[in-house]
């Protein structure tokens, strides 16, 4: 959940869940790579709906 918006749950106060000072190169790294891969998973589900209806 780092690096996601997240809400306290005693009085829904919403931040951005981040850890150690260290861990911050590593969920940047982590956002980019989950970027990449949501990326690759659209243009998957176009081609096969392309697929699909051809």
């Amino acid at each position: 959940m780092l690096g996601s918006t997240v809400a306290c749950q005693h009085c829904q106060a919403e931040f951005i869940a981040n850890g150690m000072e260290g861990e911050k190169s590593q969920v940047d790294e982590n956002c980019r790579l989950m970027a990449r891969v949501e990326k690759a998973l659209q243009k998957s589900s176009a081609q096969s709906a392309s697929t699909t209806i051809a």
